[in-house]
């Protein structure tokens, strides 16, 4: 992973239990460190007020992930980061933080149309991103 500016393997599924799952072992064989984000993340913006939380949310990524003492860290459980309220671009800081830091994480949704697809058109959730675009590798799951 060190020849790309941005080191993230973003892995999209469709099923996150087996991909915690995988995640979990491939951490384990690798001594990688791994990170559920949406408890880590949880557990530090439970302390702010509901409607401040997005003022707060970069600098305890910044704290979680990209300050992480490890090399590599495995990321899961990332639905925390498409949080409409935290007014953030998931894929976006995921890869914005790999500039620092070696991650592998997983992201819910599919691959279609040369897109990474999260949630279903008219969902208030709904977003897309080219592939060919992100400047990392994307793996499904």
């Amino acid at each position: 992973m060190d020849y790309n500016y941005y080191k993230l393997i973003l892995i999209v599924t469709q099923n996150p239990s087996s991909t915690s799952e995988f995640l979990k072992k491939l951490a384990e064989e690798k001594s990688f460190h791994y990170v559920n984000l949406n408890l880590s993340l949880s557990e530090k913006l439970i302390q702010i007020p509901f409607e401040r939380r997005w003022l707060y949310v970069n600098e305890m990524l910044d704290e979680i992930l990209r300050k992480n003492k490890h090399e590599v860290l495995v990321v899961d459980n990332t639905e925390i980061l498409f949080e409409k309220h935290l007014k953030l671009d998931p894929v976006g800081t995921l890869k914005n933080i790999s500039r620092y830091k070696k991650m592998i994480a997983s992201v819910r949704g599919v691959l279609q149309d040369d897109c990474l697809v999260y949630a279903r058109p008219g969902e208030e959730e709904y977003r897309a991103w080219r592939i060919k675009e992100l400047e990392f590798t994307v793996l499904n799951h």
